[in-house]
């Protein structure tokens, strides 16, 4: 009988370590699909209203910035839209 409850106790821990790793990558796929969302909205619009004398990219990034506040936080730095836009254009410019 003690055996059952050793092995009963081990399946609950490894279930629940499991549905902790489960649930942090959840967040972390989630994260990467809002990124990309961002970056394809943000280069459509840039794209579709370039203004003249300003360069694509950095009418792109703003357009990100303003897409990346749309719930009142940052979730990711100039940096990171800046090169994950530049990515967007090259892959565009093929």
């Amino acid at each position: 009988m003690d055996i059952d409850h050793i092995a009963s106790g081990l399946a609950v821990l490894l279930a629940a370590v499991a549905a902790w790793f489960a649930r942090k990558t959840g967040k972390h796929t989630a994260r990467s699909q809002r990124l990309k969302d961002i970056i394809t909205k943000a280069c459509d619009a840039g794209t579709a209203n370039k203004q003249p004398g300003t360069p694509l990219a950095k009418t792109c990034v703003e357009y990100a910035i303003l897409l990346d506040l749309e719930d009142k936080k940052r979730d990711f730095t100039d940096q990171k839209l800046r090169a994950e836009v530049d990515a967007e254009l090259a892959r565009r410019a093929r």
